[in-house]
């Protein structure tokens, strides 16, 4: 990984096993979550990243995580040859899937997306807001 980025891969849906890098709490409140564009990796992200780790003003002194990952054929993450698996659809849901497992728990989260990462983002966005909220996080602290 990069400067201390945890890289793993995730089985994020059945059968859809992809790169995921994390630094930070894993049980931060604020989240910052990056989506890369088509043909790129989740590295591009790391020098922003490393730049935000260092300084990020959360409020109140809250703790901060980062999370990015690579779709699937691009950077560390599988390569399968079916095409039927880049398809638009997939991707999206492999971004949901990112999506809900790097923001499980957050009180707060920031989504950031390069190229066709913001399309896939804005889709990600538009998904989430016509879905009923998740259940808020039963450990303690106040609600959200």
């Amino acid at each position: 990984g990069g400067f201390g980025m945890i890289l793993s891969e995730v089985e994020l849906r059945p059968g859809r096993r992809l790169s995921v890098g994390s630094l930070g709490p894993e049980d931060a409140p604020l989240r910052v979550l990056f989506f890369h564009g088509s043909m790129a990796a989740m590295k591009q992200f790391f020098p922003l990243v490393e730049e935000l780790s260092k300084g990020c003003g959360a409020p109140e002194g809250e703790a901060v995580s980062f999370h990015a990952y690579d779709a699937l054929g691009c950077g560390t993450s599988p390569r399968p040859y079916d095409e039927a698996l880049y398809a638009p659809d997939e991707l999206e849901e492999d971004a949901h899937a990112f999506f809900l497992h790097a923001s499980s728990g957050a009180r707060r989260v920031v989504v950031i997306g390069h190229s066709y990462g913001c399309s896939v983002v804005l889709t990600l966005l538009s998904r989430l807001r016509s879905s009923p909220p998740p259940p808020p996080p039963t450990s303690g602290g106040p609600p959200p």
